[in-house]
């Protein structure tokens, strides 16, 4: 049983297993409502009691849903009406949707949408949906059931997906130093680029590295960082984590090449100075036949990081100078270095004399001073 205001039975796009994003996945579409004009409109579907059943039975997993998304908007994403007011069987329905900021005479929207959950406001039997709103652009309002499939189903299914072969991940790494030598100077061709086994997500180890089909630069960042960030992220959902385009899971591609580096890291033997701490960093050297080496850097200190690079140069250390510290229990240990080192300076004639400043003579008797040394002066010369 399903019904709709004849004003507004217009045609919505068929969403089939799709739901409103890559964590939920519809297993029926209960209603399909188009908002075009007039500013209201009503449906009625009906909820069996075996479904009711099924959604009560599933601790969680099963869930009714509406959510609605605009017209003219390919990618489906939530998105109410602006100042919309859903009610579900004469109850009104608490929606998460944008708010109008008005500012100089204009109307601006500000904010996010959110699915409304309807899975304890629906009876068994017909359930009648309206839904008002103040918005100009056609949107279309949609009630599925919906299964909750979790992170980790998420990144199995990206993980499971068909990758590119190894030869066209060497492929895409030589087109990349390509685009770098066309973008740089005449004459100048990139030597090699660094890549980061830290996820620039969560700057945790890179365990599966993944990038979107749309992006052209080589580094990637970790599939279950992004999948577990993304999941309870309403604003700024699904950006990359290098160049910050819209990466949704279902466009996430996971890069051989650089995942076969990282098998190759992990099972030779730890790199020295590693041993497991997160506080290191594994880089990566790329060259542009695909060949690579590893560099190994510590986030921990500049003073860390000198230790490490000295290590490995011991010869320079050698002949390097020692400099002793001076205790700071000393106070006058500092100032006798530094006369020590001072040049001694020849010492002039008898004649030369030394300009003693008092600094604890203030200026009104320096200054009576100098006029009593200048009238003695004076009265010496008086015959």
């Amino acid at each position: 049983m399903r019904s709709v205001s004849p004003n507004h039975d217009v045609a919505v796009p068929v969403l089939g297993m799709a739901s409103f994003d890559d964590y939920h996945t519809a297993t029926a579409t209960l209603l399909s409502l188009a908002c075009t004009h007039g500013g209201y409109a009503s449906g009625t579907f009906d909820f069996p009691a075996s479904l009711r059943q099924d959604v009560e039975s599933s601790s969680g997993s099963l869930k009714v849903f509406a959510w609605a998304f605009s017209l003219s908007d390919s990618s489906r994403s939530v998105c109410w009406p602006l100042e919309s007011g859903l009610r579900i069987n004469s109850c009104n329905v608490a929606l998460k949707q944008r708010r109008v900021i008005k500012f100089n005479g204009h109307q601006k929207p500000k904010g996010f949408s959110a699915p409304a959950d309807l899975s304890e406001l629906l009876r068994v039997g017909p359930n009648q949906l309206e839904l008002r709103w103040a918005d100009p652009l056609p949107f279309a309002v949609v009630v599925q059931v919906v299964r909750c499939l979790g992170e980790d189903r998420v990144a199995r299914d990206v993980a499971s997906r068909p990758r590119l072969s190894k030869a066209q991940a060497i492929d895409f790494v030589r087109e990349s130093f390509r685009g770098l030598s066309s973008d740089a100077d005449d004459g100048v061709e990139a030597a090699s680029t660094r890549l980061r086994l830290r996820c620039p997500i969560g700057l945790t180890r890179i365990v599966i590295p993944v990038r979107g089909e749309a992006c052209t630069h080589l580094q990637c960042f970790d599939l279950a960082t992004f999948v577990r960030l993304n999941s309870a992220c309403a604003v700024a959902r699904f950006r990359c984590g290098v160049c910050s385009n819209t990466v949704p899971p279902c466009s996430l591609l996971v890069d051989t090449y650089l995942l076969d580096i990282i098998d190759q890291i992990n099972a030779a033997a730890v790199p020295p100075g590693t041993d497991g701490d997160d506080e290191t960093n594994v880089e990566v050297d790329i060259f542009p036949d695909a060949s690579w080496v590893t560099t190994t850097t510590s986030s921990l200190s500049s003073s860390s990081s000198s230790s490490s690079s000295s290590s490995s140069q011991p010869s320079q250390q050698q002949d390097a100078p020692t400099l002793e510290k001076t205790p700071l229990n000393e106070p006058g240990a500092r100032v006798a270095d530094a006369a020590a080192e001072m040049p001694q300076q020849s010492l002039g004639s008898s004649e030369q004399c030394a300009t003693v400043v008092d600094l604890s003579v203030s200026d009104e008797e320096g200054l009576l001073e100098e006029g009593q040394c200048e009238r003695a002066a004076k009265r010496s010369k008086l015959p």
